[in-house]
């Protein structure tokens, strides 16, 4: 009660600002001149914080959670989660590129780092085009469509250990209790992730899945996540972000 009493003073004082000379002259300011800081590719964490805003909007409390960033890639630069970490969230990030463990320690120390490639076997072949590329994969089909599109070239191929989603997940529970968030962008291996999935340790009550554009592969993600009870709720320019209609966070966002 006394930190809602302190919130709804603070937002008194905010209208009363507004209503001032000052606030007068502030209001000039054009809103659309201001930056906005997003880390994600295509605005994927400004609609988590939607969902998230929403929520809040509706209970009157912030919904805790970890997450699970299966593909990471860099900290920051393509992040889908970094915006988590800036908002004090931490959780379990996966990437089979070893090369990018110094930058994780010093700009996410909070995260727990997993050197795994996400795949159904022990250990797989990851295709290397350059050590700091974001598609590097595991799948050689999907390298091969960018060999079409933009001749890309694998310089080398590397023997990784790998563990399947359920493993990873699995993992993660070991550290981190409560609600999560699953991220998956293993760069055109997505669809065989997830088929073999059955959250047996845990159902995320959101989760990001790269699905591409209108693809077979899409449509194919979208019916299994249906099956499971997963809804899809938006698209962000290739990824969909289902919510798992049994968690308590869809129930409250469809009250």
């Amino acid at each position: 009660m006394l930190i809602e009493s302190l919130k709804n003073r603070i937002r008194n004082y905010r209208y009363k600002l507004l209503g001032s000379p000052i606030g007068k002259l502030l209001s000039r300011v054009d809103p659309t001149s201001l930056p906005r800081v997003y880390w994600s590719s295509y605005g994927e964490d400004a609609v988590i914080q939607g969902f998230l805003d929403r929520y809040r909007f509706i209970t009157g409390v912030d919904f805790q959670f970890s997450y699970i960033d299966v593909g990471c890639f860099e900290p920051a630069r393509s992040s889908n989660t970094f915006r988590c970490y800036r908002s004090g969230m931490k959780g379990t990030v996966v990437d089979p590129n070893r090369y990018l463990i110094p930058l994780w320690e010093r700009i996410r120390p909070r995260d727990n780092f997993l050197p795994f490639a996400c795949a159904n076997e022990r250990w797989v072949e990851l295709n290397i085009i350059r050590s700091d590329a974001e598609s590097n994969s595991v799948s050689s089909s999907f390298l091969n469509k960018l060999k079409n599109i933009k001749g890309y070239e694998v310089q080398k191929t590397l023997q990784v250990e790998a563990r399947s989603l359920d493993e990873i997940i699995a993992i993660h529970r070991e550290s981190f209790t409560g609600e999560f968030m699953l991220d998956l962008d293993v760069e055109g291996h997505d669809f065989a992730c997830i088929e073999t999935c059955v959250f047996s340790s845990g159902r995320p009550f959101m989760a990001l899945i790269e699905t591409g554009l209108d693809t077979s592969e899409k449509r194919e993600i979208v019916r299994l996540m249906n099956a499971r009870d997963f809804e899809i709720v938006s698209t962000v320019g290739i990824t969909s972000v289902f919510l798992d209609k049994k968690n308590q966070f869809f129930k409250v966002l469809n009250t």
